[in-house]
């Protein structure tokens, strides 16, 4: 399953990103339907204060599950 967190950068996608986490259903409907392998694509810097996503980047960061990946960024 690829799961694509898009969002504009700091406070002008913060309701999208509210939207995307309260309640966490989307995540949850996104993580119990990967099967074999679950890739996030998102900003973890934007995503991670929110909900449930906010275990899942720690996860990645402190836990070493996964990968976390720094990609070149449009400014």
């Amino acid at each position: 399953m690829i799961f694509v967190l898009g969002s504009k950068k700091g406070e002008m996608g913060s309701r999208a990103r509210l939207w995307a986490t309260e309640p966490p259903n989307l995540i949850n409907v996104a993580v119990s339907r990967a099967i074999e392998s679950l890739i996030i694509i998102g900003n973890a810097n934007e995503w991670e204060g929110l909900g449930p996503m906010s275990e899942i980047v720690y996860q990645l960061r402190f836990k070493g599950e996964g990968v976390l990946s720094d990609l070149p960024q449009d400014e």
